[in-house]
């Protein structure tokens, strides 16, 4: 028996037979993919904050809840007590403050007039009084005396409240506010 073959050359040469595909003029399925790829991107990037802010919103109405529970009303007492406390505290501490600020102690006292007291000036005696000072002394000169006066001028918390009298022997009184008040008892600058 003889093989008779009856197709072309052509075909003859080729292992397989496809069928040649038309020219499509429509998306690719590989494009589809990747724009529901995108959108699906998009769209999670655009919700998963929102979810995770109603996570919070639910998570921060489960704590106000827990708070308002009747265990914690002692607590919440106890804090407004501390607070209501601490106010206290605070104006007094405030009122110390000032006081702290207003009041010289006596030895910073004797030390700056002990500093002021001229050659020639003889300090007898010192009495301080609230925000009052009177020195008392005797001089070898009345020039010591006005010297006394200038020092004292100068000094930054205290202030000549009277005159300061002088007799016939140098004797002399002078009378100082202590502090940065005034001489007429009101709060100096």
């Amino acid at each position: 028996m003889k093989d008779i073959n009856l197709l072309p050359e052509d075909i003859k040469s080729t292992t397989s037979y496809a069928p040649s595909k038309p020219a499509s003029s429509g998306i690719s399925a590989k494009v589809i993919i990747i724009l529901i790829l995108i959108l699906a991107f998009v769209g999670a990037t655009l919700v998963a904050p929102k979810l995770y802010i109603k996570s919070l919103e639910v998570s921060l109405s489960n704590v106000q809840k827990a708070i308002e529970d009747p265990k914690y009303d002692v607590v919440k007492k106890v804090n407004s007590d501390i607070t209501k406390v601490s106010g206290v505290l605070k104006t007094k501490s405030d009122i110390m403050d000032t006081i702290d600020k207003k009041v010289y102690s006596i030895n910073e006292i004797l030390t700056t007039v002990n500093s002021v007291v001229p050659k020639g000036c003889k300090i007898n005696r010192i009495e301080y009084e609230g925000t009052t000072l009177n020195i008392s002394g005797n001089s070898d000169d009345s020039l010591a005396i006005a010297e006394l006066v200038s020092k004292v001028q100068r000094l930054d918390f205290v202030k000549i409240a009277e005159d300061i009298t002088v007799d016939q022997t140098n004797t002399f009184t002078l009378k100082l506010v202590v502090g940065n008040v005034g001489v007429d008892g009101k709060e100096g600058k």
